[in-house]
């Protein structure tokens, strides 16, 4: 059960343990796609690489129809149902050789930010020079929205950030010119931008400028629903929360300073269902009332990473991590406690 001391502010979260039905609650990423087995010890060694080219959970999008999951370099995967089985949305033009960044929410539409890291990555992409495709949730299809050549620039060009502040979009390109590397800053009122050439809603930005519209936000800019759930948490704890984008916008980090490191967690609000995951698996969950679990303790050099929740059912990604690289990677499916729906 959910605990509360004596003491303020401290919280004892309920343990809970993997039980899925089908018996393979836990499942690893490949090049090929997504496999279920019943233990994190049947998962196959995966060389380490950098984290843009490995295949993993980049984000995570709160959609009308509910949360989605992004795979770098495999596509989306929509959870399903009780009575619709998941659904990953792949396309080979665009996902094996290209990096996933993020999703784009427009309040009319599903994006992705799309780019290329020529540092890690020698090989040119299928898919010209898209940097943002749009995603249709009915078909689980992916077709071109934006490209860096409508914005006048080379077509080698890569959108190397995409944000969402302030009713404004942010994006960053890198541009690369006789063996040198420059950027390229841009805001645009729209997304994507109609054209090249827009006095009334492109601005052309220094580095200064687009730098400070991307940082992380206060404390005091995370919705209210969120700090609620996360006071059992000592004011004194750093904390950095990546919300996940729902209705408009792109996924954006907030930050409390403190004593120590940052505690990382990621989070979401669907409607008046708010939660929170940390990478050490606490679960700050607010549906019915707010409580806290404790997901089943990872082996050294893994963390969880994003999640979503799908009816009675919690989806946590996990991934092994060392510096900037990643190795194995997946899901981690649990059933809910009763008590929360």
């Amino acid at each position: 059960m959910f605990l509360i001391s004596c003491k303020p502010h401290t919280i004892i979260p309920e343990s809970v343990e993997p039980e899925a039905t089908n018996g393979k609650p836990w499942y690893y990423f490949s090049d090929q796609g997504i496999h279920a087995v019943s233990s994190p010890r049947s998962i196959p060694a995966r060389s380490f690489v950098p984290w843009t080219e490995a295949v993993r959970v980049s984000d995570v999008a709160v959609l009308p129809d509910g949360p989605v999951f992004l795979i770098n370099r495999l596509g989306v995967m929509a959870p399903g149902s009780q009575y619709i089985p998941p659904v990953l949305a792949e396309d080979r033009n665009f996902f094996p050789g290209q990096t996933a960044a993020g999703f784009v929410l427009t309040g009319d539409y599903a994006a992705i930010h799309l780019y290329r890291n020529s540092f890690f990555s020698q090989t040119a992409g299928t898919s010209g020079d898209d940097y943002l495709i749009r995603y249709s949730p009915v078909t689980a299809t992916f077709s071109p929205l934006a490209r860096t050549s409508n914005l006048g620039l080379p077509p080698e060009s890569q959108c190397s950030g995409l944000e969402y502040t302030e009713d404004r979009w942010y994006a960053a390109f890198k541009v690369q010119r006789d063996n040198r590397t420059e950027f390229v800053y841009r805001s645009f009122s729209t997304l994507p931008p109609e054209q090249a050439i827009d006095p009334s809603g492109s601005e052309t930005l220094e580095a200064a400028v687009y730098q400070e519209a991307v940082m992380p936000r206060s404390w005091g800019a995370l919705p209210e629903q969120l700090r609620k759930l996360l006071t059992a948490i000592p004011e004194s704890t750093p904390l950095s929360i990546r919300l996940y984008p729902a209705g408009r916008g792109t996924t954006r980090t907030y930050i409390r300073d403190g004593e120590g490191n940052y505690r990382e967690g990621y989070a979401y609000i669907h409607g008046s269902e708010a939660a929170v995951l940390f990478s050490d698996g606490t679960l700050f969950l607010d549906r019915n009332g707010m409580k806290a679990y404790k997901l089943p303790p990872l082996s050294g050099g893994y963390r969880y990473t994003g999640f979503l929740v799908s009816g009675t059912v919690l989806l946590a990604a996990w991934e092994e991590q060392r510096f900037y690289e990643t190795g194995r990677a997946g899901i981690l499916e649990i059933p809910l406690p009763n008590e929360v729906y």
